[in-house]
């Protein structure tokens, strides 16, 4: 009974009274002994005040550890304000604040003096892609369809709060068009697709040289029977390889954002579609296959299925021999 809790050994004499009645306790002194009646609705009450008293102390406990807690953290914002505040005043700070803002006026200042500069590249970036024969809303749409939209950068960087804030809004266009037309200029053939050759026939509208018909040369032809091998204008992948009616046997390589260069009437293919190929690999030989009175290479280059006059494509961004 000694080891029982207080609700317990109360709970264990309740058992021992009679269900009516009273009964007694025995309480053993020192030479005498004193008898208390008691009966089970003392024991009840005596538990109910017990369990009171427990309540009352847990929500004491539980005050004072709120109030701990709230001294703390108030100590603590108290002591962070102090420090922060501290910082602010110090030396350092404000030798950093000063550099940060004369940095600001010199990018402010860097932005004024090279906003000219890049409207008259983009512009003249512009003029290429017109000679071309394409125009702006051509190369930026083949350009997102491999980089995705969005800019150069997340509008929700650190980066875009500093241009928005200090670069005009007519430079940053400038320089997506910039970037926009350097990535388009990157895809398109810029290798001879013969060395040693010469042209034959130019873009445009021509009398067809077998029907007699006046009708549209998409490409141009070219003559090389010194080195009659013919050269990948650019990296890509071969799409297609054999022959196709009238074109003879056929190579076609995609050079990504919708670019693509087309090899005809060839003598012999050395490439096989899906093979990945450099700017001046070998992809097969000259030939006469096809609709042709002669042996040639009738060379094209497309974006988005429009046809390129390949001769300006070389003559704006070609290595032209």
């Amino acid at each position: 009974m000694n080891n029982l809790h207080g609700d317990q050994w109360l709970e264990s004499l309740k058992s021992k009274l009679p269900e009516k009645g009273r009964g007694e306790i025995i309480i053993i002194g020192d030479g005498d002994s004193t008898h208390v009646p008691i009966d089970r609705g003392d024991i009840e009450r005596m538990i109910r005040r017990q369990k009171r008293h427990a309540a009352m102390r847990g929500w004491l406990y539980k005050g004072v550890a709120v109030v701990a807690c709230a001294g703390l953290v108030a100590f603590t914002l108290g002591t962070f304000d102090k420090y922060i505040h501290q910082v602010v005043e110090s030396a350092k700070y404000q030798a950093l604040a000063e550099k940060r803002q004369a940095a600001v006026e010199a990018l402010d200042l860097y932005s004024q003096f090279t906003a000219d500069i890049v409207a008259e590249h983009a512009q003249s970036l512009e003029t290429q892609v017109d000679a071309l024969g394409t125009d702006m809303q051509t190369v930026e749409e083949s350009i997102d369809s491999i980089l995705g939209t969005g800019g150069m950068i997340s509008a929700r960087s650190a980066s875009a709060d500093v241009l928005n804030q200090h670069v005009p809004q007519t430079s940053l266009e400038s320089l997506q068009r910039i970037r926009s037309i350097e990535e388009f200029m990157a895809k398109l053939p810029a290798r001879v697709p013969m060395a040693a050759s010469h042209m034959t026939s130019g873009f445009g509208m021509r009398e067809h040289p077998v029907s007699g018909h006046l009708l549209p040369h998409r490409g141009i032809d070219l003559v090389s029977w010194d080195e009659p091998a013919i050269l990948a204008g650019g990296p890509g992948r071969v799409t297609f390889a054999e022959a196709d009616g009238s074109s003879g046997k056929m190579v076609i390589i995609d050079h990504g954002a919708g670019v693509e260069s087309y090899y005809l009437h060839m003598a012999r293919i050395d490439v096989e579609v899906g093979d990945t190929v450099a700017a001046g690999d070998v992809i097969g030989l000259m030939g006469d296959t096809g609709q042709t009175d002669g042996g040639h290479l009738h060379y094209e280059v497309r974006v988005a299925g429009r046809h390129l006059d390949p001769a300006k494509v070389l003559e704006v961004i070609g290595d032209v021999e």
